[in-house]
């Protein structure tokens, strides 16, 4: 089911990035879980009814879950992590989004990166979307990911070094089925 997208401005003051954007980026580009990688492509990659077109440069809703059974992705056209460090993914996004924030009559804006999370197994779970025009970059973060990345330093150390993998695949089966049932 199609979602609307609420995205939130990140802040840059011309040298810092503000606390919250720092905060939100951390969120979105790490990795958190060992075995787990992320991925940051155009949303055309993932999605599986591709919200842009020649036509339909931006898009305002997205089914989260609404995947393409097989990603592929290579060195041209994304970046792949599976680091809890986040400079590396933050330096793709910008140079991507590099012709977008400045005023370009050559682009049309905006431009959109999908962060999508895969385990080992196939599972896959998208954490969000980037959006750059030439006034910010801003992200609209899945309800899904909001719920299951870890929420303090001890749950992020923890994930990283636990022995057992997490599956997103029965992670997003369980959203799924408790969602069906409460709306029975």
């Amino acid at each position: 089911m199609k979602q609307e997208l609420i995205f939130k401005d990140l802040h840059f003051d011309g040298k810092n990035w503000s606390d919250e954007s720092l905060r939100i980026m951390e969120d979105m580009l790490a990795v958190y879980d060992s075995g787990h990688t992320i991925i940051i492509c155009h949303p055309n990659i993932v999605f599986l009814n591709k919200p842009i077109s020649s036509d339909n440069r931006d898009f305002s809703n997205i089914d989260w879950l609404e995947l393409t059974s097989n990603i592929s992705y290579n060195n041209d056209n994304s970046y792949v992590s599976i680091y809890p460090e986040i400079e590396n993914s933050w330096k793709y996004i910008h140079r991507r989004f590099k012709s977008e924030l400045f005023k370009n009559n050559k682009v049309q804006s905006p431009r959109h990166l999908v962060v999508i999370e895969l385990d080992r197994n196939g599972g896959r779970l998208v954490r969000g979307i980037f959006r750059a025009d030439e006034e910010s970059i801003k992200v609209a973060e899945n309800p899904l990911y909001t719920e299951y990345k870890p929420n303090s330093i001890f749950d992020k150390r923890l994930r990283w070094t636990a022995d057992k993998e997490i599956s997103l695949t029965e992670y997003v089966n369980s959203k799924i089925t408790n969602q069906i049932y409460e709306n029975q």
